[in-house]
């Protein structure tokens, strides 16, 4: 490091000018380890960081505000059934859907069963629906708790809807009748 005072060559760690005993400042210590191999290779490094985003993703602060982000999209769309009412398995039917119309099918040898329902929310009350496609046959309103049963019938196709409150889902579902 050069003294600006006499110009006397001193060594990059000096703290005083060896000739004519100047104080160096911090800003002088630092420019004269810049411009040594070191400093440009930490320069290298720094400027590498930043377009490989490594100044940033490793800071504290955005490795804390990823977990949050992972742990918030996991509780909204981790549930084991997805963020919408659907017909669980059971052993006394066998379901199917229907690809684009959504439609529910179950199959059972009995004449009335009971059907598992997944509600992503609780459900204020549900109301099933018996229509025979365009006219509502019968209408009843219940809990969810109480549990809904459904009869076969190859006449009729039922509408299942959970109210959650302000907001409002429907499922349709077939039980035909087996031979």
């Amino acid at each position: 490091m050069r003294c600006q005072n006499c110009q006397q060559e001193n060594i990059r760690q000096a703290q005083y000018c060896a000739a004519c005993g100047t104080a160096f400042s911090d800003e002088q210590r630092e420019a004269a380890y810049a411009d040594t191999v070191y400093g440009k290779i930490e320069k290298l490094e720094s400027i590498k960081s930043w377009l490989t985003l490594e100044a940033i993703t490793s800071h504290p602060v955005f490795r804390v505000l990823l977990i949050v982000a992972l742990l918030a999209v996991g509780l909204l769309l981790g549930r084991p059934h997805g963020n919408r009412m659907t017909i669980l398995e059971s052993d006394a039917y066998t379901v199917s859907q229907h690809r684009e119309s959504g439609d529910y099918y179950l199959l059972t040898d009995k004449a009335e069963v009971g059907v598992s329902l997944y509600l992503p929310k609780k459900a204020e009350t549900l109301t099933l629906k018996k229509t025979d496609g365009e006219q509502v046959l019968s209408e009843t309103t219940f809990t969810a708790e109480e549990g809904v049963a459904l009869q076969a019938d190859d006449t009729a196709c039922y509408r299942i809807e959970a109210n959650y409150g302000g907001k409002t889902e429907s499922i349709t579902v077939y039980v035909p009748e087996q031979q």
